[in-house]
């Protein structure tokens, strides 16, 4: 790995990107090479670091090993779209007191809706 980081340097690459690199191995190469070393799940040595958001958020179908959890997005994405449906289903979203309502006067309306019968 460390030579195709050096080939990759060598070629022109400006950064190279260390994904789910054991740690040591991702020391050795951010010491080897002159250019950047982003690191995703990689360890502390790379001389950046991507945190994919969602991975974070749990929001993933998935759980990512290398990643810590904050919140557990995804379940509260499933419990909202579940209440959703039970509201649509039981007839109370949307609900009468939700109207939209247009910021143009009547005769407006009358005449926007006169146009569109031409």
């Amino acid at each position: 790995m460390v030579a195709d980081a050096k080939a990759l340097e060598l070629a022109g690459a400006f950064a190279s990107c260390l994904e789910l690199v054991p740690a040591l191995v991702a020391q050795e190469i951010s010491h080897r090479i002159c250019i950047p070393t982003i690191g995703i799940g990689s360890g502390r040595s790379a001389m950046g670091e991507i945190q994919v958001f969602h991975a974070s958020l749990d929001s993933t179908p998935t759980s990512c090993r290398h990643t810590r959890r904050y919140l557990n997005v995804a379940q509260d994405i499933s419990t909202a779209a579940r209440q959703y449906v039970d509201d649509v289903i039981a007839g109370n979203f949307p609900g009468l007191n939700r109207p939209v309502t247009w910021g143009a006067g009547q005769g407006e309306f009358r005449s926007l809706l006169e146009s569109s019968r031409s």
